[in-house]
């Protein structure tokens, strides 16, 4: 009987690892594609830099809800609660989307004046002999 507590506590320690710096990285890229997949990165700035000096409240009111469900959960919340409870990695992540949305301004831009000097070309071709 003792000894399947000492198991129990064992595990609960094992819960509570410290992240990798892989495992870091390998979340805050999920996290990055998932808010350019639903075209949030305007929202996700704005929550994201309002809330960078409550994270660490944040991952601590995480960790008190979710702590009983973190045995089934197969350590990953925890993961996951500890990655975005420091502020370099908010940080790190902000950065990837304004970089992905400079990106994509820029090829927008890039489009459009490309289709512009398509538009003048047209244009040029279609001109009338009369200037009136």
């Amino acid at each position: 009987m003792g000894s399947l507590f000492f198991e129990a506590a064992v595990l609960s320690w094992d819960i509570w690892r410290d992240a990798t710096p892989e495992e870091e990285e390998e979340l805050l890229k999920k996290a990055g594609d998932l808010i350019e997949q639903y075209k949030m990165e305007p929202l996700a700035l704005l929550l994201l830099e309002t809330m960078k000096p409550l994270v660490y409240v944040g991952g601590e009111f995480g960790r008190f809800f979710i702590a009983p469900l973190l045995p089934f959960l197969d350590h990953k919340p925890d993961a996951i609660i500890q990655t975005f409870q420091q502020r370099k990695n908010i940080d790190k992540l902000l950065l990837k989307i304004e970089g992905n949305m400079k990106e994509k301004n820029r090829k927008k831009r890039e489009e459009r004046k490309e289709l512009k000097m398509e538009e003048k070309g047209k244009e040029a071709k279609k001109k009338k002999w009369w200037f009136f």
